[in-house]
């Protein structure tokens, strides 16, 4: 498998951890929904075994900061084509960016 598909598998995989992080804590009352990301230490004190097989993890470093030094893929305009999508990767000033086809259909 070459570095674009596990990278495209790595960011739909991380899509959907996310949606179902949020679906699972959708309880949560709106007071804590506004304080905005509090980050993996609230969430360690429940889930102490799960934050330990995460901690060093690909998936721990998936969450850091995106930076030059971290970021891995190539993001000097590559173009990745996958079920007929092509999705372009690009830098914008200091950010990473990604265009590709979104829920909607469009890009």
């Amino acid at each position: 498998m070459n570095f674009k598909t596990l990278f495209t598998a790595a960011l739909l995989g991380m899509s959907a951890i996310l949606s179902t992080i949020t679906t699972a804590h959708a309880a949560i009352p709106a007071a804590e929904e506004d304080a905005g990301y509090a980050g993996y230490k609230v969430c360690a004190g429940c889930h102490e075994s799960e934050t330990r097989s995460w901690q060093g993890s690909h998936h721990a470093l998936a969450m850091q900061t995106a930076t030059q030094a971290t970021v891995l893929g190539d993001f000097d305009d590559a173009r990745f084509e996958h079920y007929g999508i092509t999705s372009r990767f690009y830098r914008s000033d200091e950010a990473f960016m990604v265009n590709t086809e979104g829920p909607d259909g469009a890009l």
